[in-house]
């Protein structure tokens, strides 16, 4: 699969099948383009640290375990903390090949998993939680899902935890 339409059916399927209200923001439907999450966040006028990059990692000594950790676009991710808090020894980034073989597109990605992914821990970064709802990935590029971070812990595996470099602040 290459993500785009099956992707972002399965992530709003998912969202939906748990009750989780969503919006759909389109990036071509504003009027200047959005080329970056700081110029999405001036278009909704809200602030870049709710706008949410999502990344894919790999179990470092099995690469057929994933997570999807999502933080906030400025963030840095604490890849130590991440191993602890889904009981790897190491994590590492996964490969575009390896995030096209569970169906997300590159700058698609959300911190839900997808319906072949039963197994994969979904970790969302702990300053997430200043917000009332979030912007995460859809499975299509250029399409973002507004959320309440709090009603994405009704979703299997996932868990709030301190991930960043500057979680909490």
């Amino acid at each position: 699969m290459d993500g785009g339409a099956d992707a972002y059916d399965d992530v709003t399927t998912t969202l939906t099948a748990h009750a989780i209200d969503f919006k759909v923001w389109t990036h071509a439907s504003f009027e200047a383009p959005i080329r970056s999450p700081a110029e999405f966040a001036e278009a909704l006028r809200y602030d870049v640290e709710r706008i949410v990059k999502t990344l894919f990692l790999v179990d470092k000594t099995d690469r057929t375990r994933h997570a999807f950790v999502g933080l906030s676009a400025n963030s840095k991710l604490d890849f130590g903390a991440t191993a602890r808090v889904v009981g790897w020894n190491k994590t590492e980034a996964g490969t575009p090949e390896e995030l096209a073989t569970v169906g997300f597109p590159r700058h698609g990605v959300a911190p839900v998993g997808l319906s072949g992914e039963p197994a994969a821990a979904v970790v969302l970064d702990e300053a997430l939680f200043h917000w009332p709802s979030i912007l995460i990935g859809s499975g299509r590029a250029g399409v973002e899902l507004e959320v309440d971070p709090e009603a994405l812990l009704g979703l299997p595996g996932a868990v709030r935890a301190a991930v960043s470099s500057d979680a909490g602040t």
